[in-house]
């Protein structure tokens, strides 16, 4: 019956924060959690969505701090020895705390949570085109802001590899590749 709950909570809880009422759905993630650790063995997917979720919904609100500390959790929960293979996704609980390390301008903070993003994503053609590719968009954004174009530049070649011939990293790449030009 845990189990249910939890899943049940965390789909709440989704429904709200996608609503925009993040406020409200922190109740349910947490719910979520508790429900999730309390039915043990097998809830790993659960505990790990309300964390990245509520994680989410506080990142929202600007309460940055139990945003990050939720992010932190999750990539312990994806990457500790409990995790089953379907549940280690610990990429997208990196990417996340590298775009909201990233809005804090905790720059290189980001670009290493963006890099291990990239090392942790499946290497599967659907991951690539459209995860690790975000992932190298992001990182090189913050190379550009940081004045390190060269790096820039071949982020957006690792981009390239996962969407071959898209137009804005190949904007982009040119962009990085111009500054080094001036």
């Amino acid at each position: 019956m845990g189990a249910r709950e939890a899943l049940e909570h965390n789909g709440r809880g989704v429904e709200l924060a996608r609503a925009g009422r993040h406020e409200e759905a922190l109740p349910y993630f947490e719910r979520a959690m508790d429900l999730a650790r309390d039915a043990g063995e097998g809830q790993d997917a659960v505990l790990l969505s309300a964390c990245m979720h509520k994680g989410s919904s506080l990142a929202e609100l600007g309460r940055h701090s139990e945003a990050l500390d939720c992010f932190e959790r999750a990539i312990d929960l994806a990457t500790g020895d409990s995790a089953s293979p379907p549940d280690r996704i610990p990429h997208f609980a990196y990417m996340h705390k590298g775009r909201l390390l990233a809005d804090l301008e905790r720059y290189e903070e980001a670009v290493e949570c963006f890099e291990r993003a990239i090392a942790a994503a499946p290497d599967d053609y659907e991951s690539r085109e459209t995860f690790t590719y975000l992932a190298c968009m992001y990182k090189g954004g913050l190379l550009v802001a940081m004045g390190r174009h060269e790096e820039a530049a071949l982020c957006y070649d690792e981009a390239l590899k996962a969407k071959p011939g898209d137009e804005r990293a190949l904007h982009e790449k040119a962009a990085a590749l111009a500054q080094l030009q001036e």
